[in-house]
């Protein structure tokens, strides 16, 4: 039962997290000076994957978890 609540914990965080950068796009925060934009842009890019695939592998164990 504490394998489930850590599995759903940590989907929670990484939605909030994706919600988060997601936000943040549509609303137009970018960096102050330009030379941070392609910076930024790149970091983006990357949380964005890192957070998505953290994701899909967590609701891979949740469904596995609840196969059994």
């Amino acid at each position: 039962m504490a394998w489930r609540a850590l599995l759903l914990f940590g989907t929670n965080v990484i939605c909030v997290n994706l919600a988060g950068v997601f936000t943040f796009l549509m609303q137009g925060v970018r960096p102050r000076l330009w030379w941070d934009q392609n910076r930024a842009a790149r970091m983006v890019r990357l949380a964005v994957v890192v957070w998505a695939c953290l994701l899909v592998l967590l609701v891979g164990l949740i469904w596995w978890s609840t196969r059994g």
